[in-house]
Order: structure tokens, then sequence, then C-alpha cells
């Protein structure tokens, strides 16, 4: 059975990660062992990377590359502070290592918990507000949307309305 593919290089997981069909039978064996149903399994269009929603479950991807942060730091931060935030955190079901690949299995539905925690209303989460929020990160003072562009997935269409709508999901 097939498994995640090897990356050793930035330039190797960019190409990796544009090519569902060498991800997806590692994932979803991923999933299997994990008793992860793989029928609604859904890749999200957007993050630095791969990343699948089953249902509630997420199942967020680390490729073996020396240079980016590991899944542990992610897993223990998010284990550290579930619960003790004002703001809910995605709770981690599982973290480990397949085929080299780290993975941190938190909640799909994190930013729209996020942004109800902070007061807004589910009938604020739409297109209006995915577009401030670009806007927003693109105005931070330490913005650096060349690096965004790189790592983050193209949108359908090459335009801002597209890219909020690709980074920005909200339920």
């Amino acid at each position: 059975m097939a498994g995640l593919p090897p990356v050793a290089t930035e330039d190797a997981f960019t190409a990796v990660c544009q090519d569902e069909a060498a991800l997806r039978p590692g994932v979803e064996r991923l999933c299997q062992q994990l008793g992860v149903g793989v029928s609604e399994l859904t890749r999200y269009a957007a993050g630095t990377r791969p990343v699948y929603a089953a249902g509630d479950l997420v199942l967020k991807l680390f490729p073996p590359v020396a240079t980016w942060p590991g899944y542990r730091v992610e897993a223990e931060v998010l284990t550290a502070v579930q619960g003790k935030l004002p703001t809910p955190t995605p709770q981690v079901h599982a973290a480990g290592e397949h085929d080299g690949w780290g993975y941190v299995e938190g909640n799909a539905r994190f930013l729209t918990q996020t942004l109800t925690t902070y007061g807004y209303r589910r009938d604020q989460l739409g297109a209006d507000l995915r577009r401030r929020l670009l806007a927003w990160g693109i105005l931070h003072r330490y913005s650096n949307l060349t690096w965004w562009m790189r790592r983050l997935p193209e949108p359908a269409r090459p335009t801002l309305d597209a890219l909020a709508d690709c980074w920005f999901i909200t339920e």
C-alpha cells in the first residue's frame, strides 16, 4: 500500500504538496490507522502544510524537511493551552510520525469558533470578513505576502477576493 512520499527539501515538499495524487494514498492509509473515516476526507485549500478534514477532525501533516518546525511543537502547545484560554483551541486527538512525516490530528471549526468567541455572529463570517482578514494580514507591519504566496495554495482565480476565500475559510 502506498505511503506518504519522501521529501527532503522545501522544493520537493512544494512539488509534492501540489500533487494530490501523490499525497492522497498515504493520507488515506494514515487516517485508516487512526480510525478516521476516509469517505468524507477533504483537503483544505489553504495552509502552509497539507491539511485534511474528516467531519470535525483535522489532520495536519508536517514534512520531513529539517528547516521546518516539527509536529511536536504544535501538538505540545495545543495540549498545554487546551481549556486554559478564553478562546477555543483545537484539541489534539493524536500526534506522531508516519512514513517520516509528522502529523497532528485539532478541530475543523477552529477559525469559526475563535471568531465567534471574540463576539462575531455566524452571519458576520462571510465574504466581507474574509476580505478584511486578508487586508489586515497584508497591511500588518510584519506581513510578508511573498512568503505567503510561496507557501499557501493558489486560489482558483488570480484575484484578492479569491485569495481571501481560499486562505480564510469559515464554515
